[in-house]
């Protein structure tokens, strides 16, 4: 059988993303789509071209760009961002287009036109590290042009990026007329990607000094309220001196602090009375976009806190993100504490660890009860449930899944707010349940909904190949990865098994090990590496990938194993549990 043309190589891999995308989209949807369509007529094809690059693929808020060298990466990014610049410098700051850049040097699996890997998933991750107009590099590339090119790198130390094992050391272009402007010898400032706020010290309006520590407990108690907040980037500045004798406005206080608000207040005591006035003020104009007075009891100072730190989050979300957020499936959620339930659920969706999903399950519960004509609730709570249940997240598996069943069906029961998340996870409940037909149907009508979303089509090609379409399931499999820049383990590993059941063995072979790759704690690629070997007749490095197994679960059993497999046909997973046996795994 003819095996589609594919090779594991080393290649310079360039992401890039539109900063602001969604901002500017929902401002000027069409005015946005022509300007990015004449930076890419005008400038960045031919760009591209003359530096040997290839782009691989195109989203609409960015690109993933192929390069022979390192080199040549750098140099075209570099020489883009400049003619960014200045092209951006006669639009106004609102309307200008930034891309922020990620460079990496890596293994990268070619596959036809794509790539994807673990080269592909750092770079990935090293452009959402970026400044708008910046650019970031991982410490390969650093060595690839090191006495190549006159260049100024700063040393950002080691991060932990999402989905990558280990902490990677990231490194920042400066000096090439993009991204933060600073003075000779000034720090640095890192430009946050979150609403930003500086904590200001609140004014003692009591005369004499001796309440002066009731003004700073409530601002440092508000502090520690609002840095829980993953979607607010904070600055403590409550010890500010110029500005609490009143020597400094807040934009002057603020003036070196990569920060866009400032949250100011102050405060007088009355006997057992404590009177508070505060606001939130926009730097760049000095208009306050939010602002209260409280009159409450000393006794209630706990209670003040919280209440201030929930209407700044809620201030903050509904005038900097929450207008940026699909109506068609936020209808209804148009109160302040419906935005907040929302923005820190899905927060701490997208963490997508343990805590995090817990965490997250509260606010969406509570928009299904507040908003029970809504499916945006349901929808949420079907994909946190169901995570609890096939990552092992929870403490019983079973009960996740079913409380995942029974929010996916709510989620499909409701026309209002509904994004196909809870037809998604219905359709790999049914799958999981050997429902192959229900399952495609379900698969099909997320799709519908998603045309764009990982998830959902990941899922459409996990159910084709499961009911023994592979030739669909690896279409659906590859278009997931093209959407998504950063590939997790599980949706490279089921392109893989796509390849093994089709008996294209070593495709399948070189994707389940790019799908290792990724995270060498996840059992399933290793599974599929091991049986892939197994069927090409490459017993030691079955054996080799079986050992690994049994090092991460000592209980394997290749009969429990292939018998969780959804395969609609019994003659599948018979072929791959004889093959796991071949390689030494316990029956």
């Amino acid at each position: 059988m003819t095996e589609p043309s594919s090779e594991r190589r080393l290649a310079a891999v360039v992401s890039a993303d539109v900063a602001g995308y969604a901002r500017l989209m929902g401002r000027d949807e069409e005015g946005t789509l022509e300007a990015l369509r004449s930076h890419r007529r005008e400038l960045i094809d031919d760009l591209i071209t003359r530096h040997g690059g290839r782009i691989v693929k195109t989203m609409g808020d960015g690109f993933l760009i192929e390069f022979p060298s390192a080199i040549e990466a750098v140099r075209c990014s570099v020489e883009f961002q400049k003619q960014m610049a200045a092209r951006n410098a006669p639009i106004p700051d609102d309307k200008r287009i930034e891309f922020r850049i990620g460079i990496n040097v890596g293994d990268v699996i070619h596959e036809e036109d794509d790539i994807f890997g673990s080269g592909v998933n750092l770079a990935a991750r090293l452009q959402t590290e970026s400044d708008p107009g910046g650019i970031c590099l991982s410490e390969p590339v650093v060595q690839h042009v090191r006495g190549q090119m006159e260049l100024d790198v700063e040393d950002m130390g080691e991060r932990a990026l999402k989905n990558i094992e280990r902490p990677v050391r990231v490194f920042r272009l400066r000096g090439f007329g993009g991204g933060v402007r600073i003075a000779a010898g000034s720090p640095l400032p890192i430009a946050p990607r979150r609403p930003s706020i500086a904590i200001l010290p609140f004014r003692n309006l009591t005369p004499g000094n001796e309440a002066a520590f009731v003004a700073d407990g409530i601002a440092l108690g508000i502090q520690t309220l609002l840095v829980q907040l993953s979607n607010i980037f904070l600055v403590n500045a409550c010890r500010h001196p110029g500005y609490r004798n009143g020597e400094a406005s807040a934009a002057e206080a603020l003036a070196s602090v990569p920060v866009s608000f400032a949250l100011e207040g102050a405060v007088q005591t009355a006997g057992a009375r404590v009177r508070a006035s505060v606001q939130v003020t926009e730097l760049a104009t000095g208009n306050a976009i939010w602002a209260d007075r409280y009159d409450r009891d000393l006794s209630d100072v706990f209670a003040l806190q919280d209440d201030i730190a929930r209407e700044v989050a809620s201030a903050l979300s509904v005038r900097l993100v929450g207008g940026h957020v699909a109506s068609d499936f936020t209808v209804g959620l148009d109160t302040p504490d419906a935005w907040e339930h929302f923005l820190r659920g899905i927060n701490d969706l997208y963490e997508w660890n343990q805590g995090a999903c817990r965490a997250a399950i509260p606010h969406f519960r509570t928009l299904a009860q507040v908003h029970p004509e809504s499916a945006l609730g349901a929808c949420y709570l079907s994909l946190l449930h169901y995570a609890l249940a096939v990552e092992g997240w929870g403490q019983d598996p079973a009960a996740e899944m079913e409380q995942a069943k029974c929010w996916s069906e709510q989620a499909v029961s409701l026309p209002e707010g509904n994004n196909g998340l809870g037809h998604a996870v219905l359709a790999a409940i049914s799958l999981n349940e050997r429902r192959h037909e229900q399952s495609l149907i379900l698969s099909r009508q997320g799709v519908a909904y998603r045309s764009n979303c990982p998830f959902a089509i990941s899922q459409l090609g996990r159910t084709e190949t499961f009911s023994g379409d592979c030739d669909a399931g690896i279409k659906h499999a590859r278009e997931a990865l093209r959407i998504r820049m950063a590939h997790p383990p599980s949706m490279v590993n089921m392109l893989a098994v796509g390849h093994r059941d089709k008996g294209q063995l070593q495709q399948a072979i070189r994707v389940a090990q790019a799908a290792r790759d990724i995270d060498h704690k996840q059992l399933e690629p290793l599974v599929t590496l091991c049986s892939s070997h197994a069927l090409a007749g490459d017993l030691e490095a079955a054996g080799e990938a079986s050992r690994r197994i049994l090092s991460l679960d000592p209980d394997f059993s290749a009969t429990a194993y292939t018998d969780r497999q959804p395969y609609l046909s019994p003659r599948t997973p018979e072929r791959i549990r004889q093959s796991l046996l071949s390689a030494g795994l316990p029956v």
